[in-house]
């Protein structure tokens, strides 16, 4: 049996000579990965019912095999959706969605979106003290005063470093 912390088929170094998984997971319906996770990533866009039927029953499939405490906490399905699918089906696919990124400007309603749909067992989920100490960190962030960009690059040049847009032929020298 395979140990959880070992990478998964479908894991890859975050960049070379990385140690930091870093997938999108198994092309098609969620299959086993690293950390007892099963990851998938829809193959098609998903621009239709039939398509949304399809990615939507993978998901509840991998959903299925989790298990409080077995082999298998955490399911992670990704799919690109069309952005008016995704609007018209919203109230059905709330509960399990955990991201939407939208990737690229389209025609209208045809918007490319990556969508994230996952669920978790309850061993997995943050326990309250958890929860707290992010609500805290999240309010004491938004206390912080913005600052400009002038601020922002006054403390490195304040040590010595400079910070200026190489010409063509410094990057060709890099």
């Amino acid at each position: 049996m395979k140990n959880h912390e070992e990478p998964g088929v479908f894991d890859f170094p975050d960049h070379e000579g990385g140690s930091v998984p870093s997938s999108i997971g198994a092309i098609g319906e969620p299959r086993p990965d690293s950390f007892g996770r099963l990851k998938g990533f829809y193959q098609q866009v998903v621009n239709c019912q039939q398509t949304l039927t399809e990615v939507v029953c993978q998901f509840w499939s991998g959903v299925g095999q989790l298990n409080d405490g077995g082999k298998y906490t955490r399911v992670q399905h990704r799919a690109i959706f069309e952005r008016a699918v995704l609007e018209q089906n919203s109230t059905e696919l709330q509960p399990c969605v955990e991201a939407i990124i939208p990737l690229d400007t389209g025609h209208l309603g045809t918007e490319p979106t990556l969508v994230y749909l996952g669920e978790v067992t309850p061993s997995r989920r943050q326990n309250e003290d958890d929860l707290i100490s992010i609500l805290v960190n999240l309010a004491a962030a938004r206390r912080v005063t913005p600052r400009n960009p002038i601020e922002i690059l006054e403390r490195p040049r304040n040590r010595g470093y400079e910070i200026s847009i190489l010409s063509e032929e410094d990057r060709r020298e890099e």
